[in-house]
């Protein structure tokens, strides 16, 4: 009997670290998709920021800023001009 004991004892050990281990990964992977979640804010507020600064400064930009301010407004009329190509292609 002390053989069944000794094995029912080594079971209930290892299902309890089993379900401890389970329950750590799921803390685990709350914290990881919290962290992605607030970093998508962070990068939500940020992207605000540049939104607001260039609607501010279109014309009165910093020196640091000039080649983002010329970077969007060349990717802003290569939309344009492809937008206009899909119109003549509807």
């Amino acid at each position: 009997m002390a053989f069944f004991d000794t094995l029912k004892q080594n079971l209930m050990t290892t299902g309890q670290t089993t379900v401890d281990k389970a329950k750590t990964t799921v803390e685990i992977l709350k914290l990881k998709d919290q962290i992605r979640q607030d970093k998508r804010e962070i990068r939500s507020a940020t992207y605000k920021i540049g939104e607001i600064y260039r609607e501010l400064h279109s014309e009165d930009y910093e020196e640091a800023y000039e080649d983002c301010f010329q970077k969007i407004e060349r990717l802003e009329q290569a939309i344009d001009w492809k937008e206009d190509a899909l119109k003549n292609l509807e």
